[in-house]
């Protein structure tokens, strides 16, 4: 179940994103992939074009999840589920990736790879 929910958070995420910046069918296309790896563990990799200066602050806010430990990251799920939603504005990398950091066995692993007319490919990894 772990895996399908990060599997569906991701795509989610994706769709979302594209959606708000009112992307085009080409700019708007994405992969998630699962796969089994050693141990008995699921990857689950998702990656799509975002604007470069999203990607950056992105990648800064998972290097900072990826500092916290299992109850850091509780405490950081509820505090932000407390945290009142602003009907107008997106929330963006908030509950969903710290659930998805929540439900990873390891630490995430994100890339961003810069693209052309200010667009990056962004790539998140998740072991379940």
């Amino acid at each position: 179940m772990d895996v399908f929910s990060v599997y569906i958070e991701m795509s989610q995420n994706i769709r979302h994103y594209a959606t708000a910046k009112s992307y085009g069918d080409k700019d708007a296309s994405a992969t998630v992939v699962i796969a089994e790896v050693e141990g008995g563990h699921y990857a689950v990799s998702a990656g799509n074009i975002i604007d470069l200066a999203d990607g950056e602050a992105l990648l800064a806010r998972i290097e900072n999840l990826a500092h916290l430990d299992k109850a850091e990251l509780k405490s950081l799920y509820k505090q932000q589920l407390r945290q009142p939603r602003q009907a107008d504005r997106s929330t963006g990398a908030g509950l969903g990736l710290i659930e998805i950091a929540r439900k990873s066995s390891q630490p995430l692993e994100a890339n961003l790879g810069e693209a052309d007319q200010g667009k990056a490919f962004f790539s998140l990894r998740a072991i379940i």
